[in-house]
């Protein structure tokens, strides 16, 4: 079984993932599935997610949309901490609440909210996968910590600029556009 974990940036990074009626929103839905059936027919099954506002949340949402059709793929939600979502406005947490409701597994890492666990949180997706799937526009932040920490372990990057929806992969220090 192949494992994919998501990364990617939060709403204050990328405001229209706020508004699903969003062409940009809708286009990232969009290839986000594109490329997990791509990943799919390579034979990755797993997937995993963060669950951070954002991209995180957008990419557990595609997966379980292609559960439906594929019943064998599985998604484990990877919380830094229980109380992750106690800070959200209402809709987040329940949209949060709701994801988790369909995961097939959810693994927290600590109790409380610190930055550390933040970063065990970005850590251990890289840890536990093969491939890491990136909207990231190069900028600092937890989307290069993970991006950062995945191609030192040698993870395949599967990178998607949240501005132009280009793809490119990363192998290491190799930078093969597609």
């Amino acid at each position: 079984m192949l494992t994919c974990a998501f990364t990617g940036h939060r709403p204050d990074k990328l405001p229209y993932l706020r508004q699903a009626a969003h062409a940009e929103y809708r286009r990232l839905s969009a290839v986000l599935f594109a490329i997990c059936m791509e990943l799919y027919g390579e034979g990755y099954t797993h997937f995993l997610s963060g669950m951070a506002l954002g991209v995180d949340m957008l990419a557990a949402e595609v997966v379980l949309k292609m559960r439906r059709a594929y019943p064998e793929l599985s998604l484990t939600c990877v919380l830094p901490c229980r109380d992750q979502a106690s800070r959200w406005n209402e809709a987040d947490r329940l949209r949060h609440q709701a994801i988790l409701l369909q995961a097939d597994g959810i693994v927290c890492l600590q109790e409380n909210y610190s930055r550390a666990a933040m970063l065990a949180r970005d850590r251990y997706l890289v840890q536990h996968s093969d491939c890491v799937l990136a909207v990231f526009n190069g900028s600092p932040g937890g989307t290069k910590y993970t991006v950062d920490c995945a191609l030192q372990a040698g993870r395949r990057v599967v990178r998607i600029d949240p501005l132009t929806f280009e793809r490119t992969e990363d192998f290491g220090q190799i930078r093969l556009p597609i």
